[in-house]
């Protein structure tokens, strides 16, 4: 409209309906109002995939900085299955399933033979259990998720609310399916949506539902940001992209969730994390290893009972290990909390595993023969699940090389090693920072391998050096390019370095 000095999707709340769909069943009495409940899944099954957590992280923090009333449960592992049988152990829970992954109208994303040659229909790309792509197209959706009634489904994926002249009925694209599955809410993508748009579309979508607690008010607000923001990242660069149309709200008899606005946020009561987890030796907190988070999501699933993430001292091996273990409390995937045991002051097997049993058993565990309480506490931890850090590591063996001496005898680590074994297919899990590969723990690991931050990682951890300097980053000077690639993305070599771009050009340094 010529008089309007806006767009009017700018200007107006706007929804799509499906005059067919029948209205959906009532909500559930016993729906919690004391802050919103969402489930996420993310799904990477693809090789070179969109970053681990490019969209659930900012997410996450929004909800902890702002002290929002929302909590948020990452579906592990997330596959279809999964999602139904956790819905089914908590119903009547979430007031939203937000899918975090890939989507498709017709045709594999993948690949160009089409699915659906006549009859098209959208798709959501889960994952198989070992983590390969699980296309799960709209007629399959609707009616597994029918007798969940969650009250609205916010999907990230290109496409969920795509539909063309193919389509053998009104709900053959994913968002109408869901709406006549009884969903009342369904934000989805009419076309494909980069990772760039995404990030600030989700973030102002959520801050206005819980300011306005109005689905198609928290749209609009989404898509604002995006037409305000327009400079992003796409496949050729950064452009100015017109691209906030993408987003679309699919509508019938909606929740209202206004209640978030006046609840205040009741004060989730996660497992208390050891002291050590805390990381006060870094300055610049946890950036990036989406990649290596993934890895040990992945890992966490496996039947063998140590994970390693092994690497060059300095490399950030240790502050993974603290970073992982906050992502699992915030995101409800703790189980029954952490322990840390730092092995650069262990001197024997005795002492670890007393420390280990001694919360289960009480202070008169030591008292028994080393065998028994291996025994005892093996079986404890094979069915509860925990996280437990063996920090350190290297030193339980030492590095001659290097050298690191050994703290154990060959008896104290045959100890640690018949626990491990006995852990095997258990939930308890054993991760364990080290800077060899320890391979004298055999197939009871899983290996990690731990390098340099990587791609636009880098550019964010130095970044945040940068910040606190009140520098900015030119990724258009050479030498700065240059710079950092000799510092192959190493943390320590980058906060030692990095500040003197403060004082000095890249170049001299």
């Amino acid at each position: 409209d010529d008089g309007l000095s806006s767009p009017l999707g700018q200007l107006c709340r706007i929804e799509r309906r499906v005059y067919q769909t029948a209205d959906p069943q009532p909500m559930p009495e016993n729906l919690p109002s004391d802050a919103v409940n969402i489930l996420l899944v993310t799904a990477r099954p693809f090789a070179r995939d969109v970053r681990y957590r490019s969209i659930s992280r900012p997410l996450v923090e929004l909800i902890e900085t702002r002290d929002l009333p929302a909590h948020v449960h990452v579906l592990r592992p997330p596959t279809f299955g999964r999602l139904c049988e956790h819905l089914r152990e908590r119903p009547n829970f979430y007031h939203i399933l937000h899918f975090d992954g890939h989507g498709s109208y017709g045709a594999d994303p993948h690949s160009a033979v089409s699915l659906y040659a006549l009859t098209a229909q959208g798709q959501l790309v889960f994952e198989k259990p070992d983590g390969d792509p699980d296309p799960v197209p709209a007629e399959k959706l609707a009616p597994l998720l029918r007798e969940f009634r969650i009250p609205a489904v916010v999907l990230n994926a290109c496409q969920s609310g795509m539909i063309d002249g193919r389509a053998k009925n009104p709900f053959a694209g994913v968002a109408a399916a869901l709406l006549q599955a009884g969903i009342r809410s369904v934000v989805a993508m009419a076309y494909s949506l980069y990772v760039s748009a995404a990030q600030e579309f989700l973030p102002a979508f959520y801050r206005r539902l819980f300011e306005a607690g109005n689905v198609a008010e928290a749209v609009r607000a989404g898509r604002q940001r995006m037409f305000h923001q327009d400079g992003r990242v796409c496949a050729r660069g950064r452009f100015p992209l017109r691209d906030w149309l993408v987003p679309v709200l699919y509508q019938q008899q909606p929740h209202d969730f206004s209640f978030a606005a006046a609840a205040k946020k009741e004060k989730a009561k996660p497992a208390a994390l050891p002291e050590e987890a805390a990381d006060r030796e870094n300055p610049y907190g946890f950036v990036g290893r989406d990649g290596a988070v993934l890895e040990l999501e992945r890992a966490l699933r496996r039947p063998r009972p140590a994970i390693l993430v092994h690497g060059l001292g300095g490399v950030g091996k240790t502050t993974l290990a603290r970073g992982f273990v906050h992502w699992l409390s915030q995101t409800q995937g703790l189980g029954n909390g952490c322990l840390w045991i730092s092995f650069v002051e262990v001197r024997s097997a005795d002492y670890v595993i007393n420390r280990m049993g001694e919360p289960i058993f009480g202070p008169n565990f030591a008292a028994h023969p080393i065998e028994t309480r291996i025994d005892a506490l093996a079986k404890a931890l094979h069915e509860h699940p925990l996280l437990v850090v063996w920090d350190n590591f290297e030193v339980a063996k030492g590095i001659p090389a290097a050298g690191i001496p050994a703290n154990l005898s060959d008896d104290d680590r045959d100890h640690l090693l018949a626990l491990l074994k006995k852990l095997h297919g258990g939930q308890t899990k054993i991760l364990i920072t080290s800077r060899s590969e320890e391979t004298w723990l055999g197939e009871t690991r899983c290996p990690v391998s731990l390098s340099g931050l990587d791609g636009e990682e880098r550019w964010e951890y130095c970044q945040a050096i940068l910040d606190q300097l009140g520098k900015k980053v030119d990724r258009e000077d050479m030498d700065q390019v240059e710079l950092m690639a000799l510092l192959d993305g190493h943390p320590l070599a980058m906060r030692v370095i990095v500040p003197k771009l403060a004082e000095m050009p890249a170049k001299a340094i």
